[in-house]
């Protein structure tokens, strides 16, 4: 996530920021926070940095079992993200957990409400902020991923061109086989329904249609798609609906193409990521019989970025929009701006962020 003339990164189970190299030096490491939970490729988590309008950065955990601390900061005592996701202040350092629990994707819409994504459960609002549950005291930290809502039920079925790979048939059958013989009277899906939803994202440029406004993109990266949600309040919460009945916003014929996570720009267009390669799915999830004859490298010196453009913009904007030159009379004007990325309760690129708080008290 870019930040401050740098960028916040994850290596787990590392987090820092990075100031950008110049020519002649490597990029200097700040802000480190250490204890995020490690896991397989593919598997429980992806932290997916996101800025909230209160100035706190909010990272998917799964759920999984951590304990965050900061060298700069060896005062704060150790965060316990068990059964929940986490957020950290970038200016303090200060950390603390968060509801959720994301696996890879989450989004933030103008008045702070949070939009998570799991690979089977594609959308979800965050109903309750962990910081109110403990003030309620009405919530243990294992409940915390309990106060979120899925958003669209029945689970939406998938519209994808492309058909299951054969080692996805034979595992189906596998598994199939096991549920039958134990009489569990469960039915295995081979194709056809979210398994590997990741990157949930609103849209808040202003190049599209004005109905794409407020839109969730999602990426199935086994479906080798990109979904479309129209959100809606629902008395304290939100409902979901696919955009188009029977058909994906995208959908491509080739079963390398993995959309896995979406980022808005100046221009007001939306960018993607394909993580371009021949599996995805994490060896734990695939037998053994099968993973040995899977090659689970092939493709990974791959990948593509791609920006989805109208055929008739509302606007053609630029990548270089320049903030930091701006002065502050003319950054609260840009509160009213319609593109999402120039207002400065949503940009952590311009090298005055930290000026912008001032706008949102």
């Amino acid at each position: 996530m870019p930040w401050k003339g740098g960028l916040i990164v994850t290596a787990l189970p590392t987090f820092c920021t990075s100031k950008t190299p110049t020519e002649d030096a490597r990029p200097t490491a700040q802000g480190t926070l250490h204890g995020l939970p490690e896991s397989e490729p593919g598997g429980p988590t992806s932290p997916t940095p996101r800025l909230g309008v209160d100035n706190w950065i909010y990272c998917s955990n799964n759920g999984s079992d951590g304990r965050i601390t900061s060298p700069d900061h060896p005062e704060m005592a150790p965060v316990l993200i068990r059964g929940a996701d986490f957020r950290f202040d970038p200016i303090s350092g200060r950390a603390e957990a968060a509801s959720g629990a994301a696996q890879f994707g989450s989004t933030l819409d103008d008045f702070n409400h949070r939009f998570i994504t799991q690979n089977t459960t594609h959308i979800r609002h965050v109903v309750v902020r962990c910081v109110t549950s403990l003030a309620l005291r009405c919530w243990k930290c294992g409940r915390w991923r309990r106060i979120s809502r899925i958003m669209e039920r029945p689970s939406s079925p998938m519209y994808p061109l492309t058909g299951p790979q054969a080692w996805r048939r034979q595992r189906t059958a596998l598994r199939q086989q096991r549920y039958t013989e134990n009489k569990t009277n469960v039915i295995e899906q081979v194709s056809g329904w979210f398994t590997a939803a990741s990157g949930g994202t609103i849209y808040d440029g202003d190049a599209f249609p004005k109905e794409y406004a407020g839109s969730v993109f999602t990426g199935d990266v086994s479906g080798n798609l990109i979904h479309r949600d129209v959100i809606k309040p629902d008395g304290a919460t939100f409902a979901a609906h696919r955009a188009r009945d029977g058909v994906e916003f995208l959908a491509s014929t080739d079963v390398w193409f993995r959309p896995c996570n979406f980022a808005n720009a100046p221009d007001g267009n939306l960018y993607f990521t394909d993580i371009y390669r021949q599996v995805i799915e994490t060896p734990e999830s695939i037998p053994e019989e099968i993973r040995k004859k899977i090659d689970f490298f092939n493709g990974d010196t791959l990948g593509r970025i791609y920006r989805i453009v109208p055929n008739h913009p509302l606007r053609r904007g630029d990548l270089k929009p320049d903030l930091a030159s701006v002065n502050s009379a003319q950054l609260l004007l840009l509160l009213a701006n319609p593109n999402g990325w120039h207002r400065p309760d949503r940009a952590p690129f311009a090298a005055g962020a930290a000026d912008c708080r001032l706008w949102k008290t």
